[in-house]
């Protein structure tokens, strides 16, 4: 399954495209002082349980990681995901 990214200068999103149906999908913007804010998660009922919204949300971490960013999870899907400790160097 193929992620994909779309950014502006102050938002984003990493989606998975689903035939027939809205994409999957993780939104961001981003704040000046090197904050990326997470603000939605949304995954079809068809891909529901099967561990893509946690794909998201590791594409995100990744991207913010690369980018030196602070990662704020404002989502609660995103929130409850990175409570475990393999996030906590991208926590602000």
């Amino acid at each position: 399954m193929e992620i994909k990214h779309k950014e502006s200068e102050e938002a984003g999103v990493f989606y998975i495209e689903v035939e027939n149906q809205k994409p999957a999908e993780i939104q961001y913007v981003l704040e000046k002082d090197d904050r990326l804010i997470i603000q939605h998660t949304f995954v079809p009922e068809s891909l529901s349980g099967k561990g893509i919204g946690k794909l998201l949300v590791d594409k995100t971490v990744l991207y913010a990681r690369e980018h030196h960013l602070k990662v704020v999870p404002v989502c609660s899907f995103a929130k409850k995901i990175m409570e475990d400790d393999t996030y906590q160097d991208v926590l602000y």
